[in-house]
C-alpha cells in the first residue's frame, strides 16, 4: 500500500510531534483522499475533499480549514492552522513552487 502521508509538508503540533497531512478513506466510496472541514465543524457534508494535495493545502494554509495530520506512530488528528496546537509548520521548496 502506497504511503498515506504526503511528507512534502509538516506541521509541528504543541507535543512536539512531526506530523505529515493524511489522507482517509471515504466510508460511502472507498476512495482515499484529504478531507477538509470549514472551522468549528465536524460535519462531512460542510467539508470539501480531493485526491490532490496541493488543493488541501491551500484550504489549510489560505481559507482556515481543518485537515488531518498523523504519522506512522499518532494517530491521526484534525488541524487548523490557526488552532493554537501547531508551533511551526515546513514544506519542501517544490511544494512551495506549487502553492505559490
Amino acid at each position: 500500500m502506497a504511503d498515506k502521508y504526503f511528507r512534502d509538508f509538516w506541521i509541528v503540533s504543541d507535543k512536539g510531534q512531526t506530523l505529515f497531512p493524511a489522507k482517509i478513506k471515504d466510508q460511502s466510496t472507498g476512495v482515499l483522499r484529504y478531507q477538509s472541514l470549514p472551522k468549528g465543524s465536524n460535519e462531512k457534508v460542510d467539508g470539501k475533499d480531493t485526491v490532490i494535495i496541493t488543493e488541501a493545502l491551500k484550504w489549510f494554509l489560505f481559507d482556515g480549514r481543518s485537515l488531518r495530520f498523523g504519522n506512522e506512530n499518532t494517530s491521526d488528528n484534525r488541524f487548523e492552522m490557526n488552532g493554537g496546537h501547531i508551533v511551526s509548520f515546513g514544506m519542501s521548496p517544490e511544494t512551495w513552487t506549487q502553492l505559490t
